[in-house]
């Protein structure tokens, strides 16, 4: 995400803070803005323009989630945003099994060994837990959505009305 985002900060002179928990990923981090090793859900964030959870809530304790993302909505500064892009549960029925399908072949044609596809997916049992739609609110907006991955846009209060949604 960091080095996606480097021509905009740069140009907005944006300060990035990266929380990432596994200290294997820190040492690999060459990104923009500083890394912090810390568990998100233990971190103090302070209050922010905009943040952005990406692929994190699969990750986190199912009975935790909704808390995670209302302690982030409290520290979102006025007008700002916070954008969760995530896994969802899959569709049923045959258009999951298509949808599943392209993502594989997605994979593929972007030069990952199918090898190395499987590993991983085997590797996730029981640790990657898709979230559900509810998670983020009923006010967040649903800006992207391929397959099993969505993304939301969840909007900080206005300076003139008062505190986020929740």
């Amino acid at each position: 995400m960091g080095r996606a985002l480097s021509e905009t900060l740069k140009d907005r002179r944006a300060r990035l803070v990266a929380i990432e928990a596994a200290a294997e990923m820190v040492v690999r981090y060459d990104g923009p803005g500083e890394v912090i090793q810390a568990d998100a859900m233990a971190f103090d964030f302070e209050s922010f323009d905009l943040g952005v959870c990406f692929l994190l809530l699969m990750f986190l304790p199912v009975s935790r989630r909704a808390a995670f993302v209302q302690k982030l909505r409290q520290r979102i500064k006025p007008s700002g945003a916070l954008i969760v892009f995530d896994k969802c549960e899959a569709a049923t029925g045959y258009p999951a099994t298509v949808l599943w399908r392209l993502t594989l072949a997605g994979k593929v044609s972007a030069g990952v060994d199918p090898a190395e596809i499987v590993a991983k997916e085997l590797s996730l049992g029981g640790v990657q837990r898709p979230i559900t739609a509810d998670i983020v609110g009923d006010d967040a907006i649903e800006w992207f959505r391929f397959g099993e991955f969505a993304g939301w846009l969840l909007e900080g209060a206005t300076a003139d009305h008062g505190a986020a949604p929740g």
